[in-house]
Formats: structure tokens, sequence, C-alpha cells
């Protein structure tokens, strides 16, 4: 039976077995992975060009992407990153750009979700630099604190939203009222038939409001 889906966890990132190993697998589809804290990385920059043909979806902490998938990792059918444990400071932040700034992998990704943003982080700015060099992104998921600093970028970036067709916000303690305004700014300049908005498991939000919310004009 072919495997299609690998989940890493260890807390020792050997960079070129865990390349190796994926590129044995060339029917695989996903990749995650689950660092526990603390975690070290034995990095090297000594591969031969590796091709992952079918690897559409990654699931990684922000501060290991570049590293795990430097430029002689060759990712032609990536449509969807999800940035987990996100801290968004400086480095973390030139990791993203590094990551896209290699092959087509700026233009490819289609979906992006972000998770695990620290409060000390809310800033629209980091979600505009996030969010700015994906010209092919149409579908967003926000997850945790970074639902509001997401949104918050949506509103005040409209070249960012006006390409999207989904922002899904989700597990997250956003209030009613704060996703109520953030939504309300959007709809001033973006219809609901060109952006759609989905609400789910926030745990402040009833079913009722977050339909308030998704139904808003």
């Amino acid at each position: 039976m072919a495997i299609s889906v690998v989940d890493f966890t260890q807390s020792n990132i050997d960079v070129r077995s865990i390349i190796l190993f994926l590129d044995a697998l060339p029917t695989v589809t996903e990749v995650s992975f689950s660092l526990p804290y603390p975690y070290t990385i034995d990095g090297d920059g000594l591969r031969s060009p590796i091709v992952l043909p079918n690897l559409s979806t990654i699931i990684i902490p922000l501060a290991v992407i570049d590293v795990l998938f430097t430029r002689e990792v060759n990712l032609p059918s990536l449509t969807s990153v999800s940035l987990l444990y996100c801290d968004c400071g400086y480095s973390n932040l030139e990791r993203w750009k590094g990551f896209l700034s290699i092959m087509k992998r700026r233009q490819q990704i289609t979906h992006l979700t972000v998770s695990g943003v620290s409060a000390i982080e809310l800033s629209p700015l980091i979600g505009k630099i996030l969010l700015e060099d994906l010209p092919s992104l149409s579908h967003l998921t926000l997850q945790g604190k970074a639902a509001i600093f997401g949104l918050k970028a949506l509103v005040e970036q409209r070249s960012l939203s006006t390409r999207l067709k989904e922002v899904n916000v989700s597990q997250s303690d956003v209030t009613f009222l704060q996703l109520y305004d953030e939504v309300s700014k959007l709809r001033k300049f973006i219809s609901p038939t060109s952006l759609q908005i989905r609400i789910s498991d926030c745990f402040n939000i009833s079913s009722i409001e977050a339909e308030r919310v998704q139904n808003l004009e």
C-alpha cells in the first residue's frame, strides 16, 4: 500500500535523513513536523538536488521551514503550507521569505494556514509580510490568536484580501465583537460573493453569532 502521509515527531532533526527518507517515498503528498521543545537541528549544505514530485502539503514550524526545504529540494506540486508555532520574529520572517524565494514556491502556494502566534506579535505589518509574497493565495486559515492579526492585515492591505476566495477562522479565542468589527471593515470593499468567511470551533462564539458574521454583507 502506497504511503501518502508522513508525520515526523522528534526532538532531533537530521535534515539529510529526513529528506532522503522522503525521496524514497515518491507517493507522499503530505508531510508534517511535530517538534517537542527543546529541539536540535543537524543541517547540511551538501545535498545533491532532490525532487519530491507529489508533495503538495507541508505542515511545519516556521522556525525550521527553510532548513528542511532548501534550494536543493524541488517541490513542483506544493500548493499548501501550514505554519505552526508561528513566532514571527525578524529571523523567522526572513526564513519564510527565503523559503518562498526558491524556484516558484511563492507562485505555487494557494492555501496557507497560520497558527500559534503569541500576543506580543499581533501586528498587521507581520500579517502583511506573511501574506504579501503569495500572488496565487486563494484560501487562508487563521487559527488561535492569528485570527485577529490576520484579519487586520487583510483590512489594511486591500490587495491581499481581494485575491482571496475564502478565509477560515478556527480554534480561536477571538470574541464575537472583535470578529464582527474586522469582518464589517472587510465587507466595505469586498462582497460575500467574492470572499467567503467561515468560522468554526471558536470558543467564545456561538453558532448563531458565527452565522451572523459569515452572512455579513
